[in-house]
């Protein structure tokens, strides 16, 4: 299914057809990208999710992960600007390529240094779900049955 784009530790696995093999992110943009998601979360010791929507002149992310031995799942406060430039940057470099067919969510999952990416591209988004429900989903997938600890500042004053 040309939907899904897996990249393993900076490997490329081939969409159904060899010849529509399609070369971004490239393994710079997706290392770009790790490495800003790390220094948002802050740790290693952790298996960590991003959820990223990416459009011109827009990117919304949602980053949550679970620190070894932890029993819930936590998020960070805000986008960190180097996270939404690498993702814009590995967008862009898509549409460069070939503009019709520029992935639009991003799926990317740090495991222990085991890299994971998923990319969906605009006629397989689900435009009748929110971005929260679209998170979600993929915080229970990866995470069944772990509660949810915000992380973020309690804005009621």
């Amino acid at each position: 299914m040309r939907a899904l784009l897996a990249l393993l530790l900076g490997w490329f696995a081939a969409p159904a057809a060899a010849s529509q093999l399609e070369l971004h992110p490239s393994p710079d943009a997706v290392e770009a990208i790790g490495h800003a998601l790390l220094e948002a979360v802050g740790r290693t010791d952790a298996v960590i999710l991003l959820y990223a929507v990416v459009d011109e002149g827009m990117t919304a992310t949602a980053i949550r992960y679970v620190p070894d031995g932890a029993a819930a799942v936590h998020d960070i406060a805000e986008q960190p600007d180097r996270l939404a430039a690498a993702l814009a940057d590995a967008w862009r470099a898509a549409r460069a390529g070939m503009p019709s067919s520029a992935w639009r969510e991003m799926i990317y999952v740090v495991d222990h240094g085991r890299v994971r990416v998923t990319l969906l591209y605009p006629e397989e988004v689900d435009v009748e779900r929110t971005f929260h429900e679209k998170i979600e989903e993929q915080v229970e997938r990866l995470f069944p049955g772990l509660p949810h600890v915000s992380d973020l500042p309690d804005q009621r004053g």
